[in-house]
């Protein structure tokens, strides 16, 4: 049985990025998430991967950093889009690079949204508001999870 509330993969290796986030995620908008962590790209795809395989519910949206150690985000945004299953998770590039490379390749292999993370603390705090308000209907109950 599949739970109302939407799950949200983040894929971050840096503590303080992930911490920002989920702050964000928690206050933002009313907006009611399960939180899953993955450090990088190769931890997230053996997960989606097995959950894939074991026919167990997928992430309804990933938020992706670029910049990971090992199999970076490019690399897991390409897998993710090959694999017949996995390809319509709506994947959020959430990163600090501006690299109009970067942009170009993430749009075109794939990605739902390219964000920037801002150093602004209430810029980013917006901009995770407003992801949130995109991409989900407000739920009742409060974002559970603690960050890892």
């Amino acid at each position: 049985m599949r739970e109302d509330r939407p799950e949200i993969l983040i894929v971050e290796d840096n503590d303080d990025d992930y911490e920002a986030t989920f702050r964000a995620l928690r206050r933002g908008g009313g907006v009611t998430a399960r939180l899953e962590r993955r450090r990088d790209g190769s931890e997230a795809w053996n997960d989606l991967d097995r959950r894939r395989a074991a026919r167990e519910r997928l992430p309804d949206l990933i938020l992706l950093d670029l910049n990971t150690p090992g199999m970076d985000g490019r690399m897991l945004l390409e897998r993710i889009r090959c694999n017949r299953e996995l390809r319509a998770i709506p994947i959020v590039v959430l990163t600090t690079s501006d690299n109009e490379v970067d942009i170009d390749t993430c749009y075109r292999n794939g990605a739902n949204t390219y964000l920037r993370k801002s150093s602004s603390w209430p810029d980013f705090a917006a901009a995770i508001e407003t992801l949130m308000a995109y991409w989900f209907t407000h739920a009742e109950r409060p974002l559970e999870g603690r960050p890892q």
